[in-house]
């Protein structure tokens, strides 16, 4: 199964100046519970963006234009050139995939069509931002979770 999962703010915002504007330590642990033992793909922003690296738990993908070769391992994280060839391998190690961004990752995963299920935090305060993230009109909510600053909605493919 190949999961998107990203927070945004009321107003699409998911980014400012390569950080995420809030900090919601409840959303932070459900993060890591959905995605702990599974592999994670971003883009080098978000990379570049962790605090910790690599997240641990996971299998580490990282998407990058420079990479030459289609995908080689340096430090257990696996640096590929294409979404395709990142996809092919995590699938071949965990059964969920999920796309962690950024902005770029996440339009270019729904114009491939390679997403399955959305998981969206919405956050309940606006914020300033510079990267955005908008559900697209073809996806469903299917459930949602309320939790304190903070929801979660489930979407798939209508």
């Amino acid at each position: 199964m190949i999961y998107l999962i990203v927070a945004t703010d009321p107003n699409g915002v998911i980014g400012k100046g390569n950080t995420i504007p809030w900090h919601l330590p409840e959303d932070l642990k459900l993060f890591k519970s959905r995605t702990i033992g599974s592999s994670i793909i971003m883009g080098r922003n978000t990379w570049d963006s962790l605090p910790k690296k690599p997240l641990p738990g996971r299998r580490n993908y990282v998407l990058s234009r420079k990479v030459e070769s289609l995908m080689f391992e340096m430090d257990n994280i696996s640096w590929c050139n294409s979404l395709e060839v990142a996809i092919r391998d995590a699938s071949k190690h965990t059964k969920d995939v999920f796309i962690i961004g950024g902005e770029q990752v996440y339009n270019l995963a729904l114009e491939k069509n390679v997403v399955d299920r959305i998981i969206l935090s919405k956050v309940n305060k606006s914020y300033d931002g510079d990267r955005y993230f908008k559900i697209p009109e073809n996806w469903v909510e299917y459930q949602k979770e309320n939790h304190e600053g903070f929801d979660v909605a489930y979407f798939i493919k209508g």
